[in-house]
């Protein structure tokens, strides 16, 4: 059976969990058979599944794209929330939590705190703002999405309190009991996939919304679809998110003010973690379909 994950260049540390973290979970079970596919973390459940190969889901969450057609060829252990059971008309109980939530299953070693506020980017917002140069200005610790996972891990964990623009950051922090932050950054945030992992924990979804700041050099496709877009949403034709569309380079004034805006959001916003009553619940239901779908797939 092989991993189907999303592949993205330079990584993202949500996809690249998916080899890390099952060979350690199913030691013998996944290797490059493509006769089927094992589905695990990432919002990846769409139509580019219609296949004729055998599928395996866990905790996988849907939204990008057509939703696949569920057929004889799928074993569906969990989804990541209620709206992917909704949308791909499954049973409500499938509807368990996201899949990252497995790495409460691994023995980690004790990581000392070093950080006192943390913030991941979203990867596909790296290329707009120099996030690493922002965060030392605003003195919170940065954190690259593009970091390898053990990295990653060591880094998130070593944080008390985590602001997330990137949903995979929220997710490990509330798994480990580190108060979160969500942020919404520019127009391609898709907040679906964040109101169904939320509620699959007891949680709403109520973003911050980070000034659109810009710091690249657009070239002039890009700028133009930017500014029509933005236009669009203005006129009330295009999607309400494309109002936070940064179509030029930002003055330094505007980065200060940036800056200063995450430097106050650990005072400013409210921080989430789950309920501890909600998480032992979900856990202990994730926890009985692992074993399930372990024990069907191990040889």
């Amino acid at each position: 059976m092989k991993i189907y994950h999303a592949k993205l260049e330079g990584g993202n540390f949500g996809d690249d969990l998916n080899p890390w973290i099952w060979d350690k979970l199913m030691p013998g079970v996944l290797n490059d058979d493509n006769s089927e596919l094992f589905v695990g973390i990432g919002t990846i459940l769409n139509s580019s599944l219609n296949n004729k190969r055998r599928k395996v889901v866990f905790g996988t969450g849907t939204g990008y794209g057509p939703p696949p057609k569920i057929d004889h060829l799928w074993r569906i252990y969990c989804v990541r929330g209620p709206l992917t059971a909704e949308k791909l008309r499954l049973d409500p109980k499938l509807a368990i939590t996201d899949a990252a939530y497995v790495l409460r299953f691994l023995d980690l070693p004790p990581i000392s705190k070093k950080y006192a506020v943390s913030f991941v980017c979203h990867h596909a917002s790296a290329s707009d703002v120099c996030w690493n140069e922002l965060c030392e200005r605003a003195g919170v610790h940065f954190i690259s999405p593009m970091l390898g996972v053990e990295q990653f891990l060591a880094e998130l964990l070593a944080s008390d309190l985590v602001i997330a623009e990137a949903m995979h950051a929220a997710i490990v922090a509330d798994a480990f009991r580190i108060p979160w932050i969500p942020l919404r950054y520019g127009y391609r945030s898709f907040d679906f996939k964040w109101h169904d992992w939320c509620r699959s924990v007891g949680l709403e979804y109520n973003p911050i919304d980070f000034p659109p700041i810009l710091q690249a050099d657009l070239n002039r496709s890009e700028a133009l679809a930017r500014m029509l877009r933005r236009g669009l949403a203005t006129l009330g034709i295009g999607k309400e998110k494309w109002r936070r569309t940064p179509l030029w380079r930002s003055s330094s004034r505007e980065l200060d003010q940036a800056a200063k805006f995450l430097h106050d959001l650990p005072v400013t916003a409210p921080t989430l973690v789950s309920p501890d009553a909600q998480l032992s619940q979900v856990m202990e239901r994730l926890e009985a379909k692992f074993h399930e779908m372990r024990h069907d797939l191990l040889p």
